[in-house]
């Protein structure tokens, strides 16, 4: 099992439901993800902020597919639907880059 899907299962396991069926079940991962952000900047949940935030920015520092999946399934769903202003707070977290 890969380092990216052992860590989101750790974190996130309510995203993982029939993810299998999907063609690119880490795209639809980072989708639910950015979905779960949006929700979770509804209600100012700051521990699922710092998890979601923080395990998108650790796959930004991964491989470059791993980074497309998260730019594109997540950070573009997060900015279409929170403020900007919401978002930068939440940005550079460090503690889950290892």
């Amino acid at each position: 099992m890969s380092t990216w899907r052992r860590k989101a299962i750790a974190l996130f396991p309510e995203l993982f439901a029939e993810l299998e069926d999907y063609d690119n079940p880490r795209h639809e991962f980072f989708s639910r993800l950015g979905m779960a952000a949006a929700d979770a900047h509804k209600v100012q949940d700051q521990e699922a902020l710092r998890r979601i935030h923080g395990f998108a920015e650790w796959s930004l520092h991964q491989s470059e597919e791993l980074w497309k999946d998260a730019a594109l399934g997540f950070y573009e769903d997060v900015f279409a639907l929170v403020p900007w202003g919401d978002v930068v707070p939440c940005c550079h977290h460090t503690s889950l880059r290892r």
